[in-house]
């Protein structure tokens, strides 16, 4: 069975899959946040709305999602060379991988297509997200993420932002934003997050550029 589409452009989702689809106003601004020139991994791509925003930017981008649907989908949306030709052998690539549970293989696409950074709107059930900044961290010195406004100020994550990320750029959304049919709307932030190369320290300044994002 084939992916469906509502009257308002909104796609299925797998509630097993924590799926959020990214609406295209927020993914273009999200890519504006990215390195210029930058080679990206979309992890978690689904129907490839922050690939397209990526690619319009003219960065070089390759999407894995767990859901073959989803890449078959995200394939064929994709497959104008005329409009989406990112380099890599004249296709984008998409492939079928489970982000965080096969990390060996993510490691090797990341060397094979000297990827450099990243653009995700990660999966917000169970700490997922946090996950992802991890293991994002550890493969690129920064990436570009939609998250939920609490993922900065939970006391649970202070370990990531005392050890392993710093935030370089926030966009706050004063409206709540809806990532589907059935996902309900949600308050998020985008941030830019880099890697830390030594601990926190008491009293750290850091210089964080604040903007303010409408549809």
């Amino acid at each position: 069975m084939g992916i469906q589409t509502d009257m308002f452009g909104y796609h299925e989702r797998d509630p097993k899959l924590g799926q959020l689809f990214t609406p295209p106003w927020l993914a273009r601004r999200a890519a504006g946040l990215l390195t210029p020139g930058a080679r990206v991994l979309e992890p978690g791509c689904g129907s490839g709305n922050l690939i397209e925003a990526a690619v319009a930017r003219g960065h070089h981008v390759v999407g894995i999602d767990v859901d073959p649907r989803w890449v078959e989908y995200a394939r064929n949306r994709f497959s104008d060379l005329s409009v989406y030709n990112d380099g890599f052998g004249g296709k984008i690539p998409i492939l079928t991988a489970d982000f965080l549970r096969q990390k060996d293989f993510v490691r090797r696409m990341v060397r094979e297509y000297k990827l450099t950074e990243s653009l995700t709107n990660p999966d917000y059930t169970d700490n997922t997200h946090l996950e992802y900044a991890d293991f994002l961290l550890e493969l690129f010195e920064a990436f570009v993420g939609i998250f939920p406004i609490t993922f900065e100020h939970t006391q649970d994550r202070d370990k990531f932002w005392a050890n392993v990320g710093r935030v370089t750029h926030r966009a706050r959304m004063p409206e709540r934003v809806k990532f589907g049919e059935t996902s309900g709307q949600i308050e998020v932030e985008c941030i830019r997050v880099a890697r830390r190369y030594a601990p926190r320290t008491d009293g750290e300044w850091i210089q964080v550029q604040e903007t303010t994002w409408r549809p």
